[in-house]
């Protein structure tokens, strides 16, 4: 038999994670675009040694199992967020009034005033806004900007004003390259991972999937699942991570990991 992959996967949540309020009263079905597993099984066993016959030599007698561990691993590419809530081990929580940074490149204007308008800026506080020159040139060097309120604002300032939602600069700078950002409260919020104060955890799971066999049969891999130790998210460079999973006995089920079979 070769075996290719699983099909009918699926992640089952083993506690509530669904429900109004702080106290979920279901259970979640999660899908993963999973690409390979391992499952692998390491035993530790313990020699019982003693002699024979009365004789001066100890030899090993017997072998006893004293531990065995089963770790599950679960290769994913496409990362969808649901994927990302697995690695943090909770659920996507409310985070109401949410601060975003909104960010823009530009240029100082040449021609007419060196005034930047942007509705973002209007009702702005000074704390919000950020802005830097970017690129060196006839203006200077790359450097940060000062931002202020009243007077005129020196080759080194920004001129912020929050009623007319405008930034502007000396004359100096104009044509210089600019990147500022501006900070926004979201009143209504975004979904958070790692802000909630009692989130919704992800961290014990079952586990069904049916493997892809050559064979005339159906065989079905099941297994109770808690995280093994952190993660890694790459970022850049070749997609994908792993979900490092330790396979753990629960209820009156002898191992971790069972297997179910019939004919296709």
């Amino acid at each position: 038999m070769t075996i290719r992959n699983f099909e009918a996967k699926g992640f089952f949540t083993d506690n509530p994670v669904i429900g109004p309020g702080s106290t979920p009263t279901q259970k979640a079905l999660i899908d993963l675009p999973i690409i390979s597993t391992t499952i692998s099984k390491e035993v530790e066993e313990t020699e019982v040694e003693g002699t024979v016959d009365g004789t001066c030599e100890v030899q090993i007698l017997d072998t006893i199992i004293t531990r065995s561990t089963w770790n599950v691993s679960f290769e994913v590419q496409k990362l969808r967020s649901d994927a990302i809530a697995l690695l943090m081990g909770e659920t996507w929580a409310a985070a109401p009034n949410s601060k975003i940074s909104n960010f823009k490149m530009t240029s100082v204007p040449v021609i007419g005033d060196p005034e930047i308008t942007d509705t973002k800026l209007v009702d702005a506080e000074v704390d919000d806004v950020k802005v830097s020159v970017y690129a060196g040139g006839t203006w200077g060097l790359p450097r940060y900007l000062e931002v202020v309120t009243t007077g005129t604002p020196t080759v080194n300032q920004v001129l912020l004003d929050d009623t007319a939602g405008t930034l502007t600069f000396n004359a100096g700078l104009a044509g210089a390259p600019i990147k500022y950002s501006v900070d926004e409260i979201v009143a209504s919020g975004l979904e958070s991972l790692g802000i909630a104060d009692s989130p919704r955890r992800l961290n014990n799971l079952l586990f069904r999937g049916v493997l892809c066999s050559t064979e005339p049969e159906i065989v079905m891999v099941e297994m109770d699942l808690s995280p093994s130790g952190g993660f890694e998210l790459p970022i850049g460079g070749d997609p994908g991570v792993t979900l490092e999973y330790r396979a753990v006995v629960k209820g009156a089920n002898r191992s971790p990991v069972r297997m179910f079979r019939k004919a296709a």
